[in-house]
């Protein structure tokens, strides 16, 4: 259901920005860097949302792959730690003496940041 409201909002969106641009259709001039463009409102208004809607794609997109491969790191961690722990219960209940290690995320962080 989340997902649908942000298709119906973003449906509206651009249905706002297009009776925006199709009411503000006289012509304009453009400066960009060193040229100057003359075109219709109707134009610069889309390809600015087209512009931005770009951008916001790019920053967010980098955002993402970040995370899932924090979250890729954070889920192989916690298989070895429940592994571990699965073995530590295991020797336990057989009555043999295991040493279980124990880590933190700091430090793995830190190891890391010195392999980098």
């Amino acid at each position: 259901m989340k997902k649908q409201w942000r298709l119906i909002a973003g449906f509206v969106l651009i249905f706002v920005i297009v009776l925006f641009a199709v009411f503000n259709n006289q012509s304009v001039a453009v400066n960009f860097l060193l040229a100057q463009v003359e075109a219709p409102l109707i134009i610069v208004i889309i390809a600015s949302a087209f512009v931005g809607a770009l951008i916001m794609s790019l920053v967010s997109t980098g955002t993402l792959w970040q995370q899932k491969k924090q979250i890729k790191t954070l889920k192989r961690e916690l298989t070895t730690q429940q592994d571990t722990v699965s073995e530590a219960e295991t020797a336990s209940s057989s009555g043999e003496k295991i040493v279980v290690e124990k880590v933190t995320l700091n430090n793995e962080k830190d190891k890391k940041a010195e392999g980098d």
